[in-house]
């Protein structure tokens, strides 16, 4: 969720049509927006979709076979950030883009899915009847046939649809239905423009994991065509994944986006909302699902807390707006499981206890994700260290909570948006109706909790 500079909350969240199952899965991103602080909501719009696989929503079993079977060859996004460029009023709504049938444990991991050709970097195709990468996407969308140099009769759109000699190019769409556990995939006669996301497709995109962006100039309510970003980890390693939750506008007008890699986080920075650039920052630990969500302290200092496999919450401090960081940290407030969870966190535009604040949504459990809490920090000025001095039980601590949103409406109310359930659990899997929203003034927050 994000609050926009005219009041408007706009929240956006994965459309899983296979169950509550991550990529490899049917997800598109669904958006929606409030200009009554929560109240009531916009009928949802979906500002990344692909075609290849129907809009079905059907019960997903969950007795102990079929709740572990998952739709295998759709192309999905997952995981969007949101923020708005205050100079333009530009949204910005990140997300990782999967091609056919990839998900985060089968993506290839040494290949950007880019290649470079004189100088300048560019997607790469395979054709259909071949297994190596001869093609790639040049300016203006021309494919080109790249053992000659020379364009070929292909080109692709803004949305990576397929030209042939300046027509579109088909595929017949899937629908998916159960037989008892088995889950059938088959064609359902109807036709959608090819995409080289699509497994049908007569050119495909490397099977590896890439971030890319839609943008919105009338706050939400239309979403322009795709842009993937350039690869920041270099050709040989693959893309990184998209921390979901906000970006940060900063202060001096950078736009920053936390994503991450097998022991890095990788922040996705802009200064002028075209131009793009990758900021590592070394983590002590593999293979975490390094979820991380920033505020701006104060001007040019930005505190990024995380998800870790250290079964505590991470942080790490950039002094000079995003540049370089320091080393992680751990608070002791809270405890998670090894696999830890994603948290949300927001720098609150009023003081409490003659101090700024920021406030924190996470999980407090080591037995899965439940117990959810809001913390209330206060900000040490000259020192810019957090006391969290307030924390608030969401939930009785049996019950799920997994990954969340916050955000400050306008009159200065704390906004949550978070999942009902716990995620991780296989027990849980394909539970129907756990996104909530939920409001909470400031006094109740600071009154009704405990003091640490």
């Amino acid at each position: 969720m994000y609050t926009l500079k005219d009041g408007r909350i706009i929240a956006s969240a994965d459309a899983r049509y296979g169950g509550t199952h991550d990529a490899r899965s049917k997800i598109n991103i669904a958006t929606a927006y409030s200009d009554d602080n929560g109240k009531t909501w916009s009928t949802p719009t979906l500002a990344l979709k692909f075609d290849d696989y129907a809009e079905q929503t059907i019960d997903w079993p969950r007795d102990n076979v079929g709740k572990n079977v998952q739709i295998q060859g759709s192309a999905s996004f997952i995981d969007s950030a949101i923020v708005q460029d205050e100079k333009t009023g530009k949204i910005y709504l990140l997300a990782d883009f999967m091609p056919a049938g990839i998900g985060n444990n089968n993506s290839i991991k040494n290949d950007s899915g880019y290649k470079e050709i004189d100088g300048k970097y560019y997607l790469k195709l395979h054709l259909n009847s071949e297994s190596a990468y001869n093609y790639s996407i040049r300016e203006n969308g021309v494919i080109y046939n790249d053992t000659t140099n020379t364009p070929t009769e292909y080109t692709v759109d803004k949305d990576y649809n397929v030209f042939q000699n300046g027509k579109y190019l088909y595929v017949e769409q899937y629908s998916v239905k159960f037989n008892g556990t088995n889950l059938i995939e088959y064609h359902n006669g109807n036709k959608v423009k090819m995409n080289i996301f699509y497994k049908d497709s007569l050119l495909k995109i490397t099977p590896t994991n890439f971030v890319g962006y839609t943008e919105s100039s009338d706050n939400g309510q239309t979403w322009s065509s795709p842009r993937l970003l350039p690869t920041f980890m270099g050709l040989y390693h693959n893309g990184t994944y998209l921390s979901p939750g906000q970006g940060l506008y900063t202060d001096n007008g950078r736009i920053i986006f936390s994503s991450y890699a097998n022991r890095a986080m990788v922040f996705i920075m802009s200064d002028d909302g075209q131009t793009w650039k990758g900021v590592q920052a070394t983590l002590p630990f593999a293979n975490a699902t390094a979820e991380a969500q920033m505020v701006e302290l104060s001007p040019g200092v930005i505190r990024t807390y995380m998800r870790t496999t250290a079964g505590k919450i991470g942080y790490i401090t950039s002094k000079d707006n995003g540049n370089t960081w320091d080393n992680v940290k751990y608070l002791d407030i809270v405890h998670n499981t090894s696999y830890g969870t994603q948290l949300s966190v927001i720098k609150y535009s009023q003081e409490i206890d003659g101090h700024e604040a920021i406030i924190m949504s996470t999980p407090d459990s080591t037995s899965g994700r439940r117990n959810g809490q809001i913390w209330v920090g206060l900000v040490d000025k000259v020192t810019n260290e957090v006391n969290w001095k307030y924390h608030y039980s969401v939930d009785k601590p049996n019950y799920g909570y997994s990954y969340s949103a916050l955000t400050e409406t306008v009159d200065h109310k704390i906004a949550l948006l978070y999942e009902k359930y716990d995620s991780w659990s296989r027990n849980e899997l394909h539970l129907k109706n756990v996104l909530k929203f939920d409001t909470f003034e400031i006094k109740d927050l600071v009154n009704d909790s405990t003091c640490v």
